[in-house]
């Protein structure tokens, strides 16, 4: 029975994206020992040549497409959205009641920030 690590793909994952900011292996491995401090020194080497492999066959990773959202950055996005929606209704709003509300509806969301 094999042991795989459970940081394998995570990391290989953010050794593509430094191979893609033209990082050095050296920089790399150093990178990957700060972030993945769990994973034994000497295995960064094996995944790097395993991420530099997939890398040269995954060209969509290479242009930019396959991007990776956290939950706060999609929140944030979403919580943008919502702000410029808020302001185009405002903006458009003639009824001084409707508008003195989204106008604060519009002052507590950006209270947040």
């Amino acid at each position: 029975m094999v042991h795989i690590n459970p940081f394998r793909e995570d990391c290989i994952i953010s050794i593509k994206e430094c191979i893609k900011d033209s990082f050095t292996l050296k920089e790399t491995v150093k990178k990957m020992r700060k972030d993945y401090p769990e994973v034994h020194q000497s295995t960064f080497y094996d995944w790097y040549s395993i991420a530099k492999e997939q890398l040269e066959d995954d060209e969509e990773f290479m242009s930019g497409s396959c991007m990776i959202e956290t939950d706060r950055q999609i929140k944030t996005k979403l919580k943008q959205r919502l702000i410029k929606d808020l302001e185009n209704d405002y903006d458009l709003e003639t009824d001084p009641s409707i508008k003195r509300n989204l106008r604060n509806d519009l002052l507590k969301t950006l209270k947040q920030f």
